[in-house]
């Protein structure tokens, strides 16, 4: 039961096995401070080596003491001080599988053991905090470190992990796999595992490893969902024919009046079930996870099955979701529902949100639980249809004409069109508004899967990036790939274009461009919006990496894709490049000085050119020239807050007064607290913070704390000024 080594036996692997995974480890040291943390994950998660790992490298630890809470009951309750020995040093008891406590009093043990002990620390790890009773009424005793959202992998976390494993998969079959499992840590071993097995030839069918559940029903059945009664497990697995279930439609499946009760404690933590919205009354469950339930329910009960998707679809008629109805009618065999659907419904059925439309012709007799993707936008649509034309050449403005005539300005695919229409123009405040309005319109009526909610994700990636917040836009990227899958080569070619956009924006030039030129040869660019974008960006890559003959060449392919505002920027910089330091081209201001008349439509487009021209003037030795431009350029990029202009470059020499002064730093900031400080400039509430970054409001305040204190600060605002003084924003 207890043990002083510093890795259970259970947890001993060999090093390609696991991966490290320093983000985590900087959680639970910094939230370590308070000397007692909590770490809760559901099943298969990864927690229990997580902290072992992290308690070995941590220099503070002491002497580690192991309790398995799963071996205690009424007669052995939890003792700290006796847990803990005599030992009078430091010392950390790992309280693990905490959920099977059943009194929540343990906080005030807790309290009293750190309190006693000065040298003392603990850690509780577990699915929930202790106090359960089976009904999930307890709550979580600690603020969580490390949660369910932290532990699960990201998709450049499962590219690592597949290679410490000795396989090479391609990116597709990498974001194939983490969209599957959603990053969850047993699902991915299990599935890198069965590839291990194929030909090195062969790419893994990430499409059959999901339709099959990866055979993880009996894990399912008996780890994941060990903690229900036999009862609750049968009614969960009964509402798996659902992609998503509100507490009525669960009732209706199952029978049971006490879904809203079950759903919310599936759904603590991030477990088994989520909630598809921050204020839904739906959820969703995790997809692996459903998918093996409903695997197996089809096979032993195909009769059961059919009658539920039949109650489905009854459900979703009244309920006035006919797209989803009809779905479920299909699946049920209830041919006389679809085609009163069809006949009835064709209108609202063809413009739902839900992936519906190929399903309503092809869907096989046993359908798999994600059935192929609809089109988008709808295809007869004649206003949304001309919008993304537009916005695939580049043209917002033409984009807004064409959306202004939709008779249906609430409806997900018109907002999330302009939400893309604020982006491409650099409104990021707009852009961010209309995206998560989108979000909230799909998540009311409980809508999973939808490729407009894939766009709004790609909408909020875009903003994060091009306000500096490189994590946060990795994570809405990560979002989409779990959450719409599998999407359209457009939604697919659009993620991986910004992901190789914020590569470029960290520095890694060589790799983005490397990236970038698959994509092109591979014809993907064709499908990103604007088109021209990557061809643009592949321009600026060269430069950064010092080849200017191969720029040149592609910008003189190239060129006449481009609007006229890039192609040229796209010269003027090209001039610039040829000519060495100190010696300025004419033409440069003949390109752009007609630019700073009015707005070009792009707001990042205005900051450009008159970042070039400042290049220009300095070139000249022409200072005040230079430093006008300059401050221009600033004030313009601030009414969004943009800020990328000011860290990538377009392959020129940074300019000497961009570059921020951090001589006068205390201390300096680590990624993380970067990214929070950021996050502060909004006056965003610790628990909004904490959503957009994915960390947890616990974690929110030990980054604050630590900002304050390296800053000399005390309080937000003076942070926020300090930080631009010094040049950190």
């Amino acid at each position: 039961m207890v043990a002083t080594t510093h890795r259970p036996a259970s947890e001993t692997g060999t090093a390609e096995h696991r991966l490290h995974r320093p983000r985590l480890e900087a959680l639970l040291t910094a939230a370590g401070r308070a000397r007692a943390i909590a770490v809760y994950g559901p099943a298969g998660a990864g927690k229990t080596t997580l902290v072992w790992d992290w308690l070995a490298r941590s220099p503070e630890a002491g002497a580690v003491v192991s309790v398995d809470c799963a071996d205690l009951g009424p007669d052995r309750p939890v003792d700290l001080a006796t847990h803990a020995g005599g030992r009078t040093g430091p010392v950390t008891v790992v309280l693990d599988g905490v959920e099977a406590v059943p009194d929540a009093s343990l906080r005030a043990q807790v309290d009293r053991f750190v309190a006693d002990r000065p040298s003392a620390r603990v850690v509780l790890v577990g699915r929930h905090g202790p106090g359960s009773d089976g009904a999930w009424t307890g709550n979580p005793i600690y603020p969580v470190a490390v949660d369910a959202a932290d532990l699960a992998f990201t998709s450049a976390e499962t590219a690592e992990l597949a290679l410490s494993r000795g396989l090479d998969l391609s990116p597709a079959a990498v974001h194939g796999v983490f969209a599957v499992t959603g990053g969850w840590v047993a699902g991915l071993v299990i599935a890198l595992d069965a590839m291990a097995g194929l030909p090195r030839h062969r790419e893994p069918d990430v499409d059959q490893l999901l339709r099959a559940g990866a055979g993880l029903d009996e894990y399912v059945w008996h780890d994941v969902l060990g903690e229900l009664t036999p009862d609750a497990r049968d009614a969960v697995r009964l509402a798996s024919v659902a992609e998503s279930v509100n507490a009525d439609l669960f009732a209706a499946l199952t029978g049971r009046p006490d879904g809203a009760a079950l759903l919310a404690g599936l759904a603590r933590n991030g477990a088994f079930a989520t909630r598809v919205g921050r204020y839904s009354e739906w959820f969703r469950y995790h997809r692996l996870w459903r998918t093996a339930l409903y695997t197996a329910l089809v096979n032993d009960d195909p009769v059961l099955a059919h009658r539920l998707h039949r109650v489905a679809g009854a459900w979703y008629t009244v309920h006035g979701q006919p797209g989803e109805a009809l779905r479920q009618a299909i699946a049920g065999h209830d041919h006389p529902l679809a085609a009163r659907l069809a006949r009835t419904q064709a209108d609202a059925i063809r413009h739902s949100p839900a992936r519906t439309v190929a399903t309503a012709t092809t869907a096989p007799a046993a359908p798999a639980p994600w059935p192929p993707s609809s089109p988008w936008p709808p295809p007869d649509d004649a206003a949304l249809g001309s919008a993304w034309q537009a916005l695939c050449r580049g043209e917002p403005d033409a984009a807004r004409r064409a959306v202004d005539t939709v008779a249906r300005p609430s409806y997900g695919s018109v907002l999330c069109v302009r939400a893309m229409i604020e982006l491409q123009q650099g409104h990021l405040d707009r852009a961010g508004r209309l995206a998560a309005r989108t979000r909230a319109v799909l998540h009311r009526e409980g809508v999973t899967g939808s490729h407009d909610e894939g766009w709004a994700l790609l909408v909020l990636s875009g903003v994060a990036r091009l306000r500096g917040c490189p994590q946060p836009a990795h994570h809405y990227l990560d979002e989409l790939l779990v959450e719409v899958w599998p999407g359209t080569p457009a939604l697919l070619a659009n993620a991986t274009f910004h992901r190789i956009e914020v590569l470029r924006q960290q520095g890694g030039h060589g790799p983005a461009l490397v990236a970038l030129e698959r994509l092109i040869a591979e014809e993907a660019d064709l499908e990103v919006l604007p088109a021209w974008a990557p061809r643009a960006m592949r321009i600026q890559l060269l430069l950064s990496e010092g080849l200017l003959h191969d720029a040149q060449r592609r910008w003189e392919a190239d060129a006449q894709l481009f609007p006229p505002v890039v192609a040229d920027l796209g010269a003027a910089t090209l001039l610039l490049a040829h000519r060495p330091a100190g010696r300025a081209d004419p033409r440069v201001d003949e390109l752009l000085r007609p630019y700073l008349a009015g707005p070009t439509g792009c707001l990042p487009h205005d900051v450009d050119v008159r970042l070039v021209l400042a290049h220009a003037a300095q070139r000249l030795g022409d200072t005040a020239a230079s430093a006008g431009l300059l401050r221009e350029a600033r004030e313009i990029a601030a009414r969004e807050r943009l800020w990328y202009p000011f860290t990538v470059d377009r392959g020129l020499p940074r300019l000497a007064d961009t570059a921020p002064d951090r001589s006068a730093v205390p201390a300096v900031l680590t990624v993380a607290e970067t990214d929070v400080l950021r996050m502060l400039v909004g006056f965003m509430t610790v628990a909004e913070v904490a959503a957009a970054l994915r960390i947890s409001p616990n974690t929110v305040k030990t980054h604050t704390s630590a900002i304050y204190h390296k800053l000399g600060v005390h309080r937000r605002r003076d942070a926020i000024r300090r930080a631009r003084e010094l040049g950190l924003l």
